[in-house]
């Protein structure tokens, strides 16, 4: 009796066991998703598809035309593998060529790809290839080389991909520069080339992309959690967006082969025709040996938000599909698109501010002239007159007005983002001005200021006023010193001038030329800027 006692108990306790287990199974697949995500019921998702089909295969057959999405439900599918471990860090090899298609309006993308990669690996060297048309220019090279030393910019025509299919919405929206793509192709001499989209993220370790034969690719999913074989291909359809491929494969002859596949040579396919380059490598590549690596390595941000209830800690590549997070005002954004602009914004701060302070020990720190005491601010017409031996600022797009050349020039840029241009004309004035004045610029006119060779007439001195990261001062109230990231005053001249005076270690600021109606707005920042500044006197000299 004791033993069949000891057994039902050992029985009872191995069933309660089996219940908790089950439960927190469930709990673990009902958990609820992070606001604005959603997670994958494969079960449920088939069991809806499945319903749909024989209705499907009904319009089919009486010959009605079914969109992409209905017809993959009627291919085969494959759920594609997520790797279950973090990805090896190994760095890649000498021989790794890395290569992207990107335009101005892709440079955002560009720049957090660049630096997430590089974060990923720092040191990173590996040579760098971006294939772009003739709106990056060479200020925005210059860019994108302090982005990643080594950098080198093709800016090519894209007059032989005006022809290209442009039926899709997905073909309308790229464009020909999607073409440009093939170019990777003719980097001949490399072991193997990674080509990257410019609107992904590096999030983890990428060695899988660079340890193995053949080419290496992710399967394409994104809206949907399933990949589909290609009726055309016979192969899994893959994304584009990440490829990586062997040294074996390049050379002239493959390039010529995609192109003529891009002019049209590829037979209709249900599954490809809506898209751009990703159809054309998908034809190019039935004749090589791939292989599907995790998507782990080309995640679709969609499938993160719909599938994965938005976990990212598994995910190496996050990739951005469709419209693009940069193109939308952040408070506009999805939970999804945040994912983009606060990892890129994070990327951009911490190389904006290291990259001043870099070249920060090069500012001015002594006024000029020497013995000048006064920094007097011209920030509009004013019946005054300078007192003697004050050094003079003045707006740069003042300089047409009459007066006496300053010692001072502020070059008032709009505070945006990304590289800044000299506005026309600017550079004929400036050059023009004598004696030579100091100039004071934004650290987003440097590379611009380099291409127009000024160093070499110009003392330039660089303050960080700039985009996403100068909060407005009538909204902050809050003013911080000369060695970061300036707040927008109440106009970009009196922030910079004032900022410049404060470095150079000025005791007295007299901003002339301040019209007494202003609206309160202007005076409440220009009343915080005056209480951060505590270094100095600032005196206002109206009108």
């Amino acid at each position: 009796m004791e033993d069949r006692a000891e057994l039902l108990r050992q029985r009872d306790e191995a069933r309660a066991a089996r219940d908790e287990a089950r439960r927190q199974r469930d709990a673990a697949r009902d958990a609820p998703a992070r606001p604005g995500f959603t997670t994958l019921d494969a079960f449920a998702r088939e069991e809806g598809r499945a319903r749909l089909r024989p209705a499907l295969l009904a319009r089919q057959a009486a010959g009605e035309a079914l969109r992409a999405q209905d017809i993959e439900m009627l291919l085969p599918r494959f759920r594609p593998a997520l790797l279950n471990r973090p990805a090896s860090l190994t760095p890649p090899p000498p021989g790794l060529v890395l290569a992207t298609v990107a335009n101005a309006a892709f440079l955002p993308g560009l720049e957090a790809l660049l630096l997430s990669l590089r974060q990923t690996y720092p040191g990173l060297d590996n040579p760098f290839h971006v294939f772009a048309d003739a709106s990056l220019d060479a200020v925005a090279g210059r860019w994108l080389r302090r982005l990643y030393p080594g950098l080198q910019l093709h800016r090519l025509a894209l007059d032989g991909f005006a022809r290209m299919p442009a039926q899709s919405s997905n073909q309308r929206r790229i464009g020909p520069i999607a073409y440009l793509g093939s170019e990777a192709l003719g980097l001949a001499g490399a072991e193997r080339v990674l080509l990257l989209d410019a609107d992904l993220l590096v999030t983890g370790g990428l060695a899988p992309l660079w340890q193995g034969e053949g080419v290496i690719a992710c399967a394409d999913c994104g809206e949907r959690e399933f990949g589909v074989i290609s009726p055309v291909t016979g192969r899994p359809v893959v994304n584009s967006g990440v490829l990586s491929l062997p040294g074996a494969m390049l050379g002239a002859a493959a390039k010529a082969r995609w192109l003529q596949l891009a002019s049209g040579g590829t037979p209709p396919c249900p599954v490809l025709d809506r898209f751009a380059d990703q159809r054309v490598w998908n034809h190019f590549l039935r004749d090589h040996s791939v292989t599907l690596a995790p998507v782990n390595f080309n995640c679709n941000a969609k499938l993160a938000a719909k599938s994965l209830g938005g976990r990212l800690e598994a995910v190496s590549i996050l990739h951005f599909t469709g419209a693009k997070p940069w193109m939308r005002p952040e408070p506009e954004q999805t939970a999804m698109e945040r994912w983009w602009s606060d990892a890129a914004r994070g990327l951009l701060w911490r190389h904006r501010a290291d990259a001043y302070d870099a070249w920060a020990p090069a500012r001015r720190a002594a006024p000029f002239p020497a013995d000048s005491t006064v920094a007097w601010i011209q920030a509009g017409p004013c019946a005054g007159a300078p007192p003697p031996g004050a050094a003079v600022f003045r707006a740069a797009s003042t300089l047409e007005e009459p007066g006496p050349v300053p010692q001072h020039v502020v070059l008032d840029v709009a505070t945006g983002a990304g590289p800044a241009r000299l506005p026309d004309g600017w550079a004929e004035r400036l050059w023009a001005l004598r004696p030579r004045p100091v100039l004071w610029a934004p650290f987003r006119l440097r590379e611009a200021l380099e291409e127009a060779n000024a160093p070499a007439a110009f003392e330039i001195n660089f303050l960080l006023l700039e985009q996403p990261f100068a909060a407005s001062l009538d909204h902050s109230g809050a003013w911080t010193g000369p060695d970061g990231f300036l707040p927008e005053g109440p106009s970009v001249v009196l922030g910079l001038a004032c900022a410049a005076a404060q470095a150079m270690g000025y005791p007295t600021v007299v901003l002339a030329g301040l019209a007494e109606q202003r609206e309160e707005r202007f005076r409440f920042a220009l009343d915080a800027m005056r209480d951060g500044i505590s270094s100095c006197d600032i005196l206002l000299t109206l009108s």
